[in-house]
């Protein structure tokens, strides 16, 4: 017992039943002359290593009869028991068992969370969702918390701080209990907890994982500064929102503690680890069957290196053995996004207003890949504010803005916002607030009976005006057209359409206003943009 506690940190809880603590660790006593007999029948060696195991145990903090309970034994059962299931419950949070590229994640925090301070530190792990960051972060977790007696793993706190009656304070009681491994306490309000908090923190050694935060304010009620914790404390914070680590780190700045904070960004799987990831929930191997290769790898493909992708697609394809499903499937996939990720990456566009929404929704359907100086000239007509909105957009890992100035978007967040404009009207592509297929586009103009100039086409010709049904415009290299239809109806709502027919960089305005002149002829205006 005792070599398993020295040698694989197992837990020993001592029960002095109507002895003395120190009768045990000095062997005096009943103890004393037990061991004179044991070395009159075994041998010097053996004898001393008995008298060096029970010294130890006796110098473990137990549970005495007398001391604890006053001699009712009933008592301490339960006593024992509650700190037993306590124990049980701290140790470990699940991590599944086909974890795949997992070494460089737990390499890099390993160097963050340990150099030569030894002070707080405090780590933050951004991303977007359904990157790893909680898998991530658990498995830390799993690694260190045997080295920590105060352990705790808060899962899902913007969930429960926000759709959850008294959230924060649920929370809370879950920490203090946790780290003081006593029942949930009473808490009457938020400020309460974080008293609390602070004296259940005082003069100990912790370990805590914050999951999933998305407002600084929830850091402060669960973890507030490092002053509350003892020396060599590790705090973990995963999220989605970038915001939160700036102003974790801005407040280290200010009290002066540089080397307590650190960041880290996990990056896409690669191809190799996606497939290898997709195969151990597809298959349950660490690759595809020879004959299922070819479209394992396409399938791979569409997740574009997203862990969540790739377990669910993984889930999904497992046990079908019928290659014209699996065609199939692949073609839906590559039009319609699959539900259960579509809903995981939606958590991170519910919280954006309105005009950061509308700014999402035009990169994800038109402007990915192109440089942001285009859309930013209709986002200030609109009023959208788009440099801020970018910013946005970027510190929540929606978006990302290259060194050549260009939009990028994961391939399932521009999926994510097609979806989410595909479901204003499923069935008739104009009644959306943007178009992005070419055939859709066409077939839109053709119902608007839009007339657009030629603007400078060097190269005009008549087959390109007869060539989608003589709808008298002419079609170019990457254009966009911007329609506002003002729509006669009592409450005159305004809806904004965007037309893609290949790839935004020549921007059309064109107001269709209703309006007709002196003629009786309706009035369009056309404004080219730079």
């Amino acid at each position: 017992m005792v070599e398993c506690h020295a040698n694989e940190g197992q837990k020993i809880f001592p029960i002095f039943y109507d002895v003395d603590a120190s009768d045990v660790r000095n062997q005096k006593g009943s103890y004393e002359e037990a061991f004179r007999l044991h070395e009159k029948k075994f041998d010097e060696k053996t004898v001393q290593r008995w008298r060096d195991a029970l010294r130890t145990v006796g110098q473990l903090k137990g549970y005495e009869l007398d001391k604890e309970t006053n001699g009712y034994e009933g008592e301490l059962v339960k006593k024992v028991v509650r700190s037993v299931l306590l124990q049980l419950k701290k140790n470990y949070t699940h991590v599944p068992d086909e974890l795949v590229g997992m070494d460089h994640h737990v390499e890099e925090m390993t160097r963050l969370l340990h150099d030569d301070s030894d002070g707080v530190r405090i780590i933050g792990i951004h991303g977007m969702g359904g990157i790893g960051k909680t898998t991530i972060a658990k498995v830390i977790y799993n690694q260190l918390c045997e080295s920590y007696e105060y352990c705790c793993f808060l899962e899902g706190v913007r969930d429960k701080a926000k759709h959850h009656q008294d959230g924060l304070v649920n929370l809370q009681k879950q920490l203090v209990s946790r780290i003081l491994k006593v029942d949930l306490p009473a808490i009457v309000d938020v400020d309460d907890g974080i008293n609390k908090i602070k004296d259940a923190f005082h003069g100990k050694k912790v370990i805590i994982v914050l999951d999933d935060v998305d407002e600084k304010s929830q850091f402060d009620m669960l973890a507030g500064e490092c002053s509350w914790f003892e020396k060599a404390s590790k705090i973990i914070v995963t999220t989605r929102n970038k915001e939160v680590l700036n102003a974790l780190e801005v407040t280290c700045i200010k009290k002066g503690l540089l080397q307590a904070y650190r960041s880290y960004e996990p990056e896409l799987m690669s191809d190799y680890h996606s497939l290898q990831l997709f195969s151990k929930y597809a298959f349950m191997r660490d690759s595809p069957p020879e004959d299922y290769s070819i479209l394992s790898e396409k399938v791979v493909s569409t997740a574009a290196g997203l862990p969540l992708v790739l377990v669910v697609l993984g889930s999904l394809f497992f046990g079908n053995e019928d290659k014209d499903l699996w065609k199939e499937k692949l073609r839906e996939l590559e039009k319609i996004p699959n539900e259960e990720v579509l809903k995981k990456l939606r958590i991170s566009f519910e919280p954006l207003n309105d005009r950061q929404k509308c700014i999402f929704l035009d990169i994800a359907c038109l402007f990915t890949g192109q440089d942001k100086a285009n859309p930013c000239y209709m986002w200030d007509d609109c009023e959208l504010y788009p440099r801020n909105g970018i910013n946005t957009l970027v510190l929540r890992s929606l978006v990302k803005v290259g060194d050549d100035n260009k939009l990028r978007m994961h391939d399932q967040l521009r999926d994510l916002g097609r979806e989410i404009v595909r479901e204003e009207n499923l069935n008739e592509p104009a009644e959306r607030s943007r178009v992005w297929r070419p055939e859709e586009a066409l077939n839109v103009l053709k119902g608007e009976q839009v007339v657009i100039p030629v603007i400078n086409d060097p190269h005009p010709n008549e087959q390109s005006a007869n060539a989608y049904g003589g709808c008298g415009f002419f079609i170019w290299k990457d254009l966009v057209i911007w329609i506002r239809r003002a729509q006669r109806k009592e409450n005159r709502r305004e809806k904004l359409l965007w037309i893609a027919l290949f790839v935004c960089v020549v921007i059309i305005f064109v107001l269709l206003s209703g309006r007709e002149n002196e003629s009786g002829e309706k009035c369009n205006t056309v404004a080219a943009l730079p």
